[in-house]
């Protein structure tokens, strides 16, 4: 069905139900458990009206900018960019999925002058090996976890105007540490950040056993319980994790030695 047929088929006498105020709610949205368990958010017309508004003005807007949509309208509702392009007369470009070359096919043909992303997009801009100089600048809005600056760099040598914003996929080492420790062999477990050449960082996990197990186990445990990019893309085996004199784990020692540790091998970007 095209978007003209969805059109047709309206009730053009559908009467639409106002809210009573601006605190009625608007739409109800449900986290992926970031940082807890997946839990819904509910935001008011007021909330997403102020927001708005102050996404459009923060990152200069003008009217009838054309938007390609390269971050998941779920995610945050787009960054509240799903009612600030209908605000601006913007027109949206939609993709069921994408990839370097979507995106480039895209700005060209559609002649995209904003769109948004996390640093991974970028990366996936950048690295690629048909990337080209665009035909016109396209203003690139990106949050989460900051992109490497060889990243930023390349990408704006491309074309791209990068603008820093902030949501992002944050993991709690504690949530995964608890998961961890649910595993009944299980004997010690801690988890901090390991540098990727492609998401930036990926959770690495320091565990010692009372019990057989492999990498690959210790993973599939963490997948089960765990939203995807929360599960330990490293798992580090140690007879006994390193303690200070009162007995806690000296996670400065274990993030040196996930630096020290070699590159993980190329895997699947999906």
């Amino acid at each position: 069905m095209t978007y003209e047929d969805l059109v047709e088929k309206g009730d053009t006498n559908f009467e639409w139900v106002r809210p009573l105020n601006e605190w009625d709610p608007i739409t109800l949205n449900y986290t992926s458990g970031t940082t807890a368990s997946p839990k819904g958010v509910v935001h008011s017309h007021r909330a997403i009206f102020i927001v708005t508004v102050d996404s459009l003005i923060d990152w200069s807007v003008l009217k009838n900018p054309v938007y390609l949509w390269t971050l998941p309208m779920f995610h945050s509702n787009g960054w509240s960019f799903t009612w600030g392009m209908a605000a601006v007369g913007g027109t949206n470009i939609c993709l069921h999925k994408f990839n370097a070359d979507d995106i480039f096919s895209s700005v060209d043909r559609h002649k995209v002058t904003h769109m948004c992303g996390a640093p991974v997009v970028l990366n996936m801009i950048a690295n690629s090996p048909n990337a080209k100089p665009l035909k016109n600048p396209v203003n690139f809005l990106t949050g989460g976890a900051p992109p490497p600056s060889a990243v930023v760099l390349r990408t704006e040598s491309l074309g791209f105007t990068i603008s820093h914003g902030y949501g992002g996929e944050n993991v709690s080492s504690v949530e995964v540490e608890s998961v961890l420790y649910s595993n009944p062999v299980v004997h010690e477990a801690a988890v901090v950040a390991r540098r990727d050449k492609f998401w930036g960082e990926t959770p690495c996990a320091f565990v010692s056993l009372i019990g057989k197990a492999n990498s690959e186990d210790i993973i599939k445990f963490c997948r089960e319980r765990l939203p995807h990019y929360m599960v330990p893309k490293t798992v580090v085996f140690m007879e006994e994790l390193p303690k200070t004199a009162t007995g806690k784990i000296k996670k400065f020692w274990l993030r040196d030695m996930a630096k020290k540790l070699s590159p993980p091998k190329d895997r699947s970007r999906i």
